[in-house]
């Protein structure tokens, strides 16, 4: 199949075209990248044009947005070709013509236009050579063997399932670090927030107590209780940490007093997020047929909606130029049909005017 060449042209000259492939689709746009309509162009009149008459056809793409026309999608169905988009992300794993073609193609263009350059000493490649040095490029790159081998390295055909498996760079790595495995994924953080150490009314006085005399006990719990409600050297009571304070009868469990949080001047100003709330992750989107039944049916059913809302859209304006003229014309006076079709500009007040003066010469 010929290639589709698109130009950041909005006129294409003859001499773009000269030295050509033979049966190349030109497209124009201001950026020089594929949009909606130029996607859509190349499908009815290349694609199907140089595709066999043998139906089904499969036709692989990636997630480009220009591949998620309705009008396109309809055109594929009814042509009976299934459009199966690559998972995102993957194109560069499971594309064909990214493992077998570009890497030949890119390689034979840059040979090209080093050629060409160093035979015409201080020219440059333009768009005027461009189509002349990219067809020598293509009939070198684009060959059945470049082609079949990119279907099979990526595991589509022949269909094998173990093509795209991880290969050995990993296991290196593996070894050289001492490591069984390299984690593939990193876990999720838990969504449960953080423990709270507790101790119970005997301990509390006990610690306190101790801690205001300026004697040390040993073990963790009193170094742990020091960290918690005694951070300073000075103590405790300079703090304002009495039992009556931060603790009330609710507090005390069977397994101990539940440690509270210290209220604080800027505690009512300021306020602490929730570590156990958090925003639940989107899963994305994978590889889909975009021609299937289900896909078909979510298309007719947006369409459906958005005709909804534009009928509601023209009503409401419909109802708001009637009650305008309304206005204008005076509750004993019939509005014309006629009138109630012509929009009401603000730009343009004139009309209104000529309705208001009307309006003080009947009275």
């Amino acid at each position: 199949m010929p290639p589709m060449v698109v130009l950041d042209r909005m006129k294409l000259r003859p001499e773009h075209t000269e030295g050509q492939v033979e049966g190349t689709t030109y497209g124009l746009s201001k950026s020089g990248w594929i949009d909606t309509e130029l996607f859509e162009i190349w499908f009815k009149n290349h694609f199907l044009a140089y595709a066999p008459a043998l139906r089904p056809l499969l036709l692989l793409l990636d997630g480009h947005s220009s591949h998620y026309q309705p009008s396109f999608i309809h055109s594929a169905a009814e042509e009976e070709v299934i459009v199966f988009c690559l998972p995102p992300h993957t194109t560069h794993l499971t594309q064909p013509l990214d493992k077998g073609c570009f890497g030949p193609l890119k390689m034979f263009w840059r040979e090209e236009c080093l050629n060409f350059m160093a035979s015409r000493p201080g020219q440059v490649v333009t768009r005027f050579n461009f189509s002349r040095l990219f067809s020598k490029a293509w009939g070198k790159a684009m060959t059945i063997p470049n082609i079949l081998a990119g279907f099979k390295v990526t595991g589509i055909y022949p269909f094998d399932r173990s093509a795209l498996v991880a290969d050995t760079p990993k296991k290196a790595l593996a070894k050289k670090k001492g490591l069984q495995y390299i984690p593939v994924i990193t876990p999720r953080p838990s969504r449960e927030p953080p423990t709270t150490p507790r101790f119970s009314m005997e301990e509390f006085c006990k610690f306190k107590e101790c801690f205001d005399k300026g004697c040390d006990l040993p073990g963790e719990q009193y170094q742990l209780w020091k960290k918690m409600y005694c951070p300073y050297k000075s103590p405790c009571k300079t703090l304002d940490f009495s039992i009556d304070d931060s603790f009330s009868s609710e507090s005390f469990t069977d397994q101990g007093p539940v440690l509270l949080k210290r209220q604080t001047i800027a505690s009512g100003f300021f306020s602490v997020p929730d570590l156990g709330k958090r925003k639940s992750f989107q899963p994305k989107t994978t590889a889909r047929v975009l021609t299937s039944e289900d896909n078909l049916r979510l298309l007719k059913e947006k369409e459906r909606q958005k005709n909804e809302k534009e009928a509601l859209k023209l009503e409401r304006q419909r109802r708001k130029q009637e009650k305008a003229l309304l206005k204008l014309e005076g509750p004993g006076k019939q509005v014309k049909k006629s009138a109630l079709t012509k929009p009401l500009s603000r730009t343009k007040p004139a009309y209104s005017r000529v309705l208001v003066r009307k309006m003080k010469r009947s009275y």
